[in-house]
């Protein structure tokens, strides 16, 4: 059955809502294209995306990866939303806001030329690629969503899922971790709290306070984490599909998932 990202994702935008799609394949975009080891970004619209998209500016919030579904033998999206799990493309695309969705590929180029440096590299991806994925599958699956963003095998979150498969499996780092620091963009000596009072980062400040325990106890800002963003911007993957929505005033978002 044919994907049609084109008519699926992009034919819902309105006249307030004009679409720009871009493919690097020849001819339209369906399920065929993608390949085992694609990296699917979506712009979710769960609060654990809202603070990420107000945290990093960039709406790319949710990332999962294309895999056969064992039991169903058909191609999914492996994630970590409210459990890690296989879920139906058209399920996964469905969660994003505005029909936003980017795919990208392991660049063989960049690979080969990071494997030169380190030889346990494996950038053959697609042979056997869910044999080599296996371990982390069973590892992973039926997991808790990580709604702190901690660095732990109990609980997982969608870019640690993400890289937690290519690295375990392939030896390939999609991209580094960064501090809380880092991501939230505060400066050397500035405490998070401190965000309480600049209107301009208030959101960031409630965010936190929200999804941290009471006072944000559970919080610490140099803490390490991976972002969805920071895989979407790595040399490792190249764009072979994206289509995403501009959209004249606000986020408009009416519906919430579960990750």
């Amino acid at each position: 059955m044919r994907f049609l990202f084109p008519l699926l994702l992009c034919g819902l935008s309105s006249l307030s809502h004009a679409a720009s799609c871009v493919s690097r394949v020849p001819q339209e975009f369906d399920a065929s294209t993608l390949k085992q080891g694609d990296v699917v970004f979506i712009s979710s619209s769960s609060p654990q995306s809202e603070m990420l998209l107000e945290a990093t500016r960039s709406k790319w919030t949710h990332v999962g990866v294309v895999a056969k579904d064992p039991v169903t033998g058909q191609l999914s999206v492996f994630e970590a939303s409210s459990k890690v799990k296989f879920s139906s493309l058209t399920d996964f695309v469905g969660k994003s806001h505005g029909a936003q969705v980017s795919v990208k590929r392991l660049d063989p180029a960049v690979c080969a030329a990071r494997k030169a440096r380190d030889p346990a590299i494996d950038c053959n991806i697609g042979v056997n690629f869910n044999a080599k994925i296996g371990d982390a599958v069973e590892k992973f699956h039926g997991k808790n969503y990580d709604r702190k963003f901690q660095e732990s095998d109990d609980t997982i979150y969608c870019s640690e899922l993400v890289d937690k498969v290519f690295r375990e499996s392939f030896g390939i780092e999609i991209a580094p971790y960064e501090s809380f620091q880092n991501m939230f963009g505060l400066k050397d000596g500035e405490n998070w709290r401190d965000l309480e009072h600049d209107p301009q980062r208030r959101h960031v400040f409630d965010a936190i306070m929200a999804r941290f325990g009471p006072g944000g106890r559970d919080f610490q800002q140099d803490a390490l984490v991976v972002s969805p963003v920071a895989q979407y911007n790595s040399e490792l993957l190249q764009t072979v599909y994206e289509c995403e929505e501009r959209v004249q005033s606000g986020r408009g978002r009416n519906h919430r998932s579960s990750e």
